[in-house]
């Protein structure tokens, strides 16, 4: 009988049970990154160029509403699931306009401050590279100083459409948005003949966030 052959040896195969573990170990801390840059928090300052409908009307020749106005403000955002949740407030002075269908008169001092605190869900629509397009929208709370009288809270909607670029831990914004909210002229600042209307407003924000 010829004499057995020794079989081949094979490789240990507890090599290979050792490398996915040490490949896992390795990426951990990119995953652990990545996902905290996704749940941080982001700051950021923004300003928009506002346009606003009558607040109040007596026919639609003859209207009062506040001025174009630019605003400031500042916001904080969150990824939670595949939305981001921002908080922000605003500011702008706006003057009393007083319009008909051949000319516009405007309060020669500002007249009118608003501040608003609002809250929006972010969705993102579509993605390029480092640039995206989102949705946006929420309710609003607009808290308006009418000259010395006490401030007038009025309630509302906003919403935006905006393409952002990300530049690092850097996001460039560019928005278009709008909102509708509760006249805040009441029927003692009106002249005869004149009621009250919802104020509709549109505007261009320029916004730049840090991720913290």
């Amino acid at each position: 009988m010829p004499p057995s052959r020794p079989a081949p040896s094979q490789p240990p195969t507890h090599v290979g049970a050792l490398v996915v573990p040490a490949l896992l170990l390795i990426a951990a801390p990119s995953f652990a990154q990545q996902a905290a840059r996704r749940e941080g928090w982001s700051v950021g300052l923004f300003t928009s160029f506002m346009h606003f409908s009558a607040a109040a009307v007596a026919t639609p020749e003859r209207a009062i509403g506040p001025s174009r106005s630019t605003a400031i403000g500042a916001s904080a955002w969150r990824a939670i699931g595949p939305l981001r949740i921002r908080l922000s407030a605003e500011h702008l002075s706006a003057r009393l306009e007083v319009r008909n269908a051949d000319v516009t008169i405007t309060a020669a001092e500002p007249s009118l401050d608003r501040t608003r605190l609002a809250a929006d869900a972010l969705l993102c629509l579509a993605r390029a590279g480092q640039a995206r397009v989102t949705l946006g929208a929420g309710p609003a709370l607009d808290l308006w100083a009418p000259g010395t009288d006490p401030v007038r809270a009025r309630a509302g909607v906003q919403g935006e459409l905006a393409i952002e670029f990300h530049l690092g831990g850097v996001t460039v914004v560019n928005a278009i948005g709008g909102g509708i909210s509760a006249s805040p002229l009441e029927r003692d600042d009106l002249p005869e003949g004149y009621g009250a209307r919802k104020l509709r407003s549109a505007g261009v924000t320029l916004a730049a966030s840090l991720d913290l």
